[in-house]
Formats: C-alpha cells, structure tokens, sequence
C-alpha cells in the first residue's frame, strides 16, 4: 500500500556512528518499527574515517535488510586525501551511483521521499522521481553544505559569478520540494535568506534520549580501560575529527595544562585531520592528550560519563552552516559543555536564551578557550562530581525522539 511506503535517500547511513548517518538511521528505524515499509537508498560507510569500512566493496552495489529497512548501498568515491575538487567529485560519484537505483523506485510508487542533505546534489533526480511517481517531496538539511564549502575557504569564491549561480540553484532546487525541515531555528531561517517560503520550512532537530550515567566515576568503563583514576579531571573531545572543528586550540589547552598532573585531555573519533593531530601532539612533545578510535554506540553513556568537562569546538563561521550532533547527548546525559561559538549563531543564542547549560567563548580564540577552560576545571571537584540539571532538563522539554519523529510523520502524510 502506498501509504505506507517512505523512501530515505542520503550519501551517510549506518554503520557509520556519528554525524548525519546516525540519525538518518535512526529516522528510517523509527518508521520501520511502526510498520511503514521504509527504503534507504545510501552510499558505502565511509564516515568519519573517510574510508569504505571493512566488509564492503567499494565499487560494488548491494541490498541489505538493517533492522526492517531496506537498504540499497551505491557505490561511491572516497578520496584519500579530502581537497574541495576532490569532495565534488565524491559527492558527483554517489549521485550518478545512486540515479539508476532511484530511477527505480518510480515503480514502487512511494508516498513519500525523503532527501537528506548532505548531499544537494542529489535532489534534481528526486524531483523527477517524486514527479514521476506522484510522491510528496521532503528535503531534510543537516548541513548546509555549500556555505560550510565557501565558508571555510575549501573552494575558491574569486569568480562571483559561479558563487552567485550555485546559490541561485540550490534555492530553485529547495523551493521544487514540498516542504523543507531542517535541525536548528538559525538553518530554518537561513532557508528563507535563501527564497524558501516560511511556510514550506520546518523545524526537526535532531535528539537524544540518553540518561545521566548513575555510575560512580570509580565503576566507569573507559576510566577503567584507558587506566584514568578518579582523582583525573578528563576533558574530553569526541566525534569527527576535520578541519572545521578548529582542534588546534586543544593542542593549545594541552599546553597551558601540562604541569598539572590532574588533567587529562581524551580524543575520541575519527576524521581527516586526526593522523594531523597525532603528529603535531608528538612534535611539540605533548603527553596529556590520550587519542582512541570512536567507540560502539551501546556505550555512548559510559563513555560520555566518564568526562567532567565536553568540548564543542568549531571554527568561524561554522555554526550556522552545521549544528554538532554531539552537543544533544553532551546536553541529555547533563554534562558541562564548553562551546566555541560566535553569539549571535544558533550556538550562542541557544548558550545565552537558556543560562547555565553549556559555557561559550569565541571561536579560534585562544585566550578567550584557556580561560574559560581555566574556570570551569577550577569549579570541578573530582570527589564530588555531579551531573548539570540544567543540560539534562533543556534535552528532556525538547530533543526526544518521539515528539520530534513524530512532527516529522505528520509533515511527511499530511
């Protein structure tokens, strides 16, 4: 029946843990367990690694059934080495992979398609398919992904003219869907900067529904594992590892905390700038930094538990472009979260409209990140530690997964 058919179409899907694949994954998991017939149609896993994990091909397509979804797999090029000629021509080989396959689907005949961005690209064939096919046309952005591109100077902007045309497409493109949602209300306003009407914009952001860990620090798995004692403050960054996240300033923070013996810095993840890290770390001798691979899902708690202050890092101009997917579960498990953000971004004014989740200095700023890291280690008590109310209480009233799935359904039936 065709009501109940929903087709998922994005280049990040499961096994891929972090980033706009886990909660694609989770949205197409969420129809399938109330018994719509849900399709992905994605790319190999490459994320955060930028590399086809072990077990897939890479040029070779591939059906699978992932927890009641049907996925179909497209070959995609993967770039050792990311450079912005290069990301383009990944993003261009996943869309031509991908057309046959959702070419296909105009036989299926769903009610509806739902277009995950990243990637845009892939949205003029979703408009034929969904023309085609009589399906209602759903564009759901996670990142705006050609701001992020000019933003932070990985494609040159000197020819206005191409600049200019780009935009004008992906407004043309964005205004042929029926309705567009995206995570954060700064990107729902950014939609209609970019001629979306307001009224075809909609807010989804993305959840959480993680607990605050009631472990002692004493009985945390990764203290336990990583031989971390409890008398260590742990400031801990996890998730991609790239060159919008700003890491330098970690690099930094290392080195005004060196002397103290009760400090320790975790990085957790993947991505293209950490053999980068690693490297400078070990140049400039640093040796209160630990570095490890991104772990399973199932300990996403004990894992996030185990530190007493997150970061949220990010360069200039990131903010508005992309929304951390991190900082939900930083928030939901009450952790106290330093967050490099400009204010007037969704980040500064999420930080300053709701006073005492999360501490926030400028972006690239060193002085402003080393003292604020300064005070909030100061206000750590290692043999008392507690969860911040005010964090979990924010996550509780407004990133649940239920309610926020379930305003997409009725966006996606209505």
């Amino acid at each position: 029946m065709s009501e109940s058919k929903i087709l998922f179409y994005g280049i990040n899907y499961s096994p891929e843990l972090i980033g706009t694949g886990k909660y694609t994954s989770e949205m197409c998991e969420w129809f399938a367990n109330r018994e719509y017939d849900v399709r992905m149609i994605t790319a190999l896993p490459y994320y955060p690694d930028w590399k086809i994990f072990k077990g897939f091909s890479s040029w070779r397509y591939m059906i699978e059934r992932v927890h009641g979804v049907k996925v179909y797999r497209c070959p995609l090029y993967v770039p050792s080495r990311v450079t912005a000629f290069k990301r383009i021509f990944h993003l261009c080989s996943f869309m031509f992979s991908s057309m046959p396959v959702l070419l296909a689907q105009i036989f299926w005949r769903p009610k509806a398609i739902v277009v995950i961005v990243p990637t845009i690209m892939c949205l003029p064939v979703a408009i034929l398919v969904a023309k085609m096919s009589g399906a209602r046309l759903i564009l759901h952005v996670q990142d705006f992904e050609l701001d992020a591109m000019l933003g932070l100077g990985m494609a040159s902007t000197k020819v206005g003219f191409l600049r200019k045309m780009a935009y004008d497409l992906e407004s043309w493109l964005m205004r042929r869907c029926d309705k567009v949602t995206t995570i954060t209300e700064s990107m729902r306003l950014k939609l209609i900067e970019k001629n979306m009407p307001a009224g075809h914009t909609e807010l989804i952001p993305n959840w959480s529904d993680l607990q605050p860990s009631q472990l002692d620090m004493q009985d945390n798995y990764y203290r336990r594992r990583w031989q971390i004692s409890t008398e260590e403050i742990v400031v801990l960054y996890s998730g991609n590892i790239g060159l919008k996240q700003g890491l330098d300033l970690l690099l930094d923070a290392c080195d005004h905390f060196k002397d103290r013996q009760d400090v320790v810095f975790v990085v957790v993840g993947h991505g293209a700038y950490k053999q980068t890290l690693v490297d400078q770390a070990e140049r400039q001798q640093i040796n209160n930094i630990k570095f490890y691979d991104l772990q399973p899902i199932e300990k996403l708690t004990e894992l996030l538990s185990m530190a007493d202050i997150h970061l949220v890092l990010q360069k200039k101009g990131a903010a508005d472009n992309v929304f951390p997917s991190k900082l939900t579960n930083i928030l939901s498990i009450g952790g106290r979260a330093l967050i490099t953000a400009e204010k007037g971004t969704e980040l500064g004014k999420l930080v300053h409209s709701n006073p005492g989740i999360a501490q926030i200095c400028e972006p690239e700023d060193k002085s402003d990140f080393i003292n604020s890291l300064d005070i909030m280690i100061a206000q750590t008590d290692a043999q008392n530690r507690r969860v911040n109310p005010l964090a979990h209480d924010y996550a509780s009233a407004n990133l649940r997964k239920d309610p926020i799935l379930s305003k997409l359904k009725n966006i996606i039936l209505q």
